[in-house]
């Protein structure tokens, strides 16, 4: 028996067990379904390309994270600066939308100044439309955050929540003017206005480093299936059981709540997933931009990466793309096909591609996407992590505590959650 128990070897549980480690703390076991580490964060290599299961770009606000990954680290980190787009009635704007509305039609830039000028502030921004509303007015609402928002989350913007928009940028009206009046390449506003991504190419050198650093082995190919949480030990589904003293759950908090007995509350919980087409294009350097958001209701995507723009991502002379569709639905095999080909057709118009010039093609289903901040979650997220917790079940990390949130903050949650775990168990 290993005093503590961790279910999922991803990022978020790798930390937990690293950082144990650190504290001279072996009496540990970490239990992964898959054949590898890494969660969703992943790379996929075929054919000379490399693509992230999405895009994976490391932001830090902690200079000091950034040295810590380069020593533990083999492929060293390198410091990008953000080259991103909002892609709306034929013209590239530089991301944030809100600060760059330069070369866009004229009735769009009035209708946004006009509205932020206008704006009054709502009784509560509680909700995401009017949080939208009071802080950018209907302009900018309907010409970006609206239509943008409902694609990302495939979810009404009138029944979503805040407390996960933190990283919107604000703006201010002298911002606006001068976004309008002249035109910028590049807005080094917002969190990821920098980003850190390997040499090598892949961001699963990441996981592999922390994954490398363990003394203790992952108990790989060993899914969970049952939780006893009176008897405090968990069952795999090849009927193992593995008693435990602290148990830290990185799965999702719905298939944490179920693996418990509580399947009427994990039913409530709700999370979209994403279908992630991969495409290598037989042309060098096809874009300079790193991802591309579509806010318009015509493009079946929200967003486009371009892998090659970094090291190692793409054969010489060619370049990719990962394209990104939300489904709040678990879409069927014939929605991914349908979705599949209008995404390429929209491609083929967008960037005047023949047929013979995709050289590749990939499509991946991630049944885990972006966790939907609606009122249920909001009314009922801290009692059901509580009631987990008093059973000595921490369920941790960006689907684990179901909530948005970064690379940094999976492995600072890891490393949060050692620490109170040395103390539970000194």
């Amino acid at each position: 028996m290993a005093r503590i128990v961790i279910i999922g070897a991803g990022l978020t549980g790798l930390s937990v067990a690293y950082h144990l480690e650190q504290h001279n703390f072996f009496d540990y076991v970490i239990f992964e379904k898959e054949s590898i580490p890494g969660g969703l964060c992943r790379s996929v290599r075929t054919d000379g390309f490399t693509f992230d299961y999405t895009g994976h770009f490391f932001h830090s606000p902690s200079a000091s994270m950034i040295d810590f990954l380069q020593a533990i680290m083999p492929s060293p980190l390198i410091a990008h600066r953000r080259r991103s787009f909002v892609y709306s009635q034929e013209t590239y704007s530089p991301y944030p939308y809100q600060t760059n509305l330069h070369g866009l039609p004229a009735q769009t830039i009035i209708d946004c100044i006009k509205g932020y000028v206008e704006r009054s502030p709502r009784n509560s921004t509680s909700n995401f439309e009017d949080w939208v509303l009071t802080y950018f007015g209907t302009g900018f609402a309907h010409h970006f955050f609206f239509p943008y928002q409902e694609k990302i989350f495939d979810f009404p913007v009138s029944k979503l929540r805040t407390g996960w928009q933190q990283a919107v940028p604000q703006t201010s009206l002298e911002d606006i003017l001068i976004g309008a009046l002249y035109p910028r390449d590049i807005d080094s506003k917002g969190y990821n206005a920098q980003f850190w991504y390997p040499k090598k190419g892949g961001i699963d050198h990441l996981i592999q480093s922390f994954y490398s650093a363990l003394k203790n082995p992952v108990q790989l190919n060993h899914p969970i299936e049952y939780i006893d949480t009176h008897n405090k030990y968990i069952q795999s589904a090849d009927g193992h059981r593995e008693p435990y003293e602290l148990l830290v759950s990185t799965a999702p908090l719905n298939t944490c709540l179920a693996m418990a007995g509580m399947e009427e509350h994990a039913k409530k919980l709700i999370c979209n997933s994403l279908i992630n087409i991969n495409l290598g294009i037989n042309r060098p350097q096809l874009t300079t931009h790193h991802w591309v958001y579509y806010p318009e209701k015509q493009y079946p995507f929200f967003r486009i990466g371009f892998p090659h723009t970094l090291d190692s991502m793409a054969p010489e002379g060619q370049s990719s793309l990962s394209i990104e569709i939300s489904s709040l639905a678990q879409p069927s095999e014939e929605q991914i096909a349908y979705s599949t080909e209008q995404a390429i057709r929209h491609i083929r118009k967008i960037f005047d591609l023949q047929p013979s010039d995709i050289s590749f093609q990939q499509t991946l289903l991630l049944p885990y996407a972006y966790v939907i901040y609606d009122f249920w979650r909001e009314q009922h997220l801290d009692s059901l992590l509580n009631h987990l917790k008093q059973r000595n079940i921490y369920s941790v990390g960006r689907y684990g505590a179901w909530k948005y949130s970064s690379m940094y903050n999976a492995i600072v949650d890891g490393q949060t959650i050692a620490q109170t775990l040395i103390k539970e168990v000194a």
